[in-house]
């Protein structure tokens, strides 16, 4: 294969695909997103290991309504099983790696806004919802960041395949939640076991938190300016 690469290269004009031109992270900026990825899926253990944790963390309409208002936050820390914990923990540690190579701060920005975003629709738009619990609407919110900031990327850098790849993904992330409200059960996790029904709406609200900041536009040459 080496061969009959340099035989092309010698007899046709070279060729190069463009790369793209990502960089690297500060290392802590890096480092310390990820140890807020993993203070998270901390919190979500001792949350599952300790049942008065998660009990007291959990979205809790009434809770809230006297008062808790971190149950917003905490709500999503908490699991209804382990096998729950599981894949929304894995998924949010890899998409969330991801994420953090590209932008720290679009990272971080995400996860706080979905998190309230989230919340505070199932608290003032869903009254049915008592108890809501689970990382997947955050995991949500990672995935369309990452695929949103790919998209953008490969706009970018010329790298035409990936753009059309994007829209692939999306689309098979709305088919996912339209499965889930069709079918009130999940692809990966057995909600039935773990006695829950996932709630769509959660991880569509994160999702478009996810897509809306990866493509909101940042003036890198702002703080270049001078002003007189």
């Amino acid at each position: 294969m080496n061969t009959t690469t340099s035989h092309n290269a010698a007899s046709t004009p070279s060729t190069t695909l463009p790369l793209p031109t990502l960089q690297r992270p500060e290392p802590a900026k890096f480092r310390g997103g990820g140890l807020l990825l993993l203070a998270i899926v901390g919190m979500a253990v001792i949350a599952w290991a300790t049942p008065l944790a998660g009990e007291g963390w959990e979205f809790n309409r009434q809770a809230i309504a006297n008062g808790e208002w971190s149950r917003l936050l905490t709500g999503h820390l908490v699991h209804w099983n382990f096998d729950h914990l599981l894949w929304d923990a894995a998924t949010f540690l890899v998409l969330g790696v991801a994420c953090l190579w590209r932008s720290v701060g679009r990272t971080v920005a995400t996860l706080l806004a979905a998190a309230v975003a989230i919340s505070g629709a199932i608290f003032f738009l869903q009254p049915e919802i008592e108890t809501y619990r689970g990382l997947s609407g955050l995991d949500s919110a990672l995935f369309t960041l990452l695929v949103a900031s790919l998209w953008r990327e490969s706009r970018r850098d010329g790298r035409g395949w990936l753009s059309v790849a994007a829209p692939f993904a999306l689309a098979a992330f709305l088919a996912k939640a339209a499965y889930e409200t069709a079918t009130g059960a999940t692809l990966f996790v057995d909600s039935g076991e773990a006695g829950f029904i996932p709630l769509a709406s959660a991880h569509l609200i994160g999702g478009v938190v996810g897509a809306a900041i990866a493509l909101f536009p940042v003036n890198h040459s702002a703080s270049a300016a001078h002003y007189a």
